[in-house]
């Protein structure tokens, strides 16, 4: 009897590096903190920001880079669609968009967000579930 539960062990192996793990489960929690965060927002009614700074360029730098680089293309997509999003803010600014209509797009633009972000997290754990391995000891 003992042998057979001596026997009968399994492992949980990774089919992948380390550094590719690590930066997932990061990548994960942030995509999960970053859709929890606006999802949230959008149930409660928190009030949109229309305004541009500076700090509104930073998720197009980040989404081109992310578009045009390696990686699966659920991700490029992904990050392309937030940048075209961002981008369309600074255009109906700089376009003097009526306030009404940067509203509406600023409320769309987190529901584009909110979807995409919760997309990146559901992905990630499709991709742990593929990469994760349970092995039999085979002794």
């Amino acid at each position: 009897m003992m042998e057979q539960a001596a026997g009968a062990r399994k492992s949980l192996t990774l089919d992948t590096d380390w550094m590719s793990f690590v930066m997932a489960v990061v990548g994960s929690c942030l995509s999960l903190l970053l859709a929890i965060s606006i999802w949230s927002d959008i149930i409660r009614g928190t009030p949109v920001k229309v305004g541009v700074s500076w700090q509104t360029t930073i998720p197009i730098v980040y989404g081109v880079l992310f578009a045009i680089g390696k990686g699966p293309r659920a991700l490029r997509y992904g990050a392309a669609t937030i940048a075209i999003t961002t981008a369309s803010r600074i255009a109906l600014h700089l376009l003097n968009a009526p306030a009404s209509t940067q509203i509406v797009n600023a409320q769309l633009e987190r529901i584009v967000h909110g979807v995409v972000w919760a997309a990146v997290f559901l992905g990630s754990c499709l991709w742990f579930r593929k990469i994760l391995v349970l092995k039999g000891n085979q002794d």
